[in-house]
């Protein structure tokens, strides 16, 4: 799964696949089993991705 999202709705929609698999692991798993820590990486990094294009469209009004 890629980590960069073109536009908003993909962005949005990789962020919600990624916090259910997260979840889902952590319940499955628990929450220190390598794959939710790898999840909950994955969306850290696209949660920052969201931030920052919210910050660039501040910043082109």
């Amino acid at each position: 799964m890629s980590t960069i999202a073109s536009n908003d709705t993909e962005l949005d929609h990789e962020i919600n696949v990624v916090r259910f698999q997260m979840i889902r692991n952590g319940l499955l798993k628990g929450l220190c089993h390598p794959d939710t820590i790898e999840s909950s990486q994955k969306l850290d990094l696209l949660l920052n991705q969201h931030i920052k294009m919210k910050q660039l469209r501040k910043v082109d009004l």
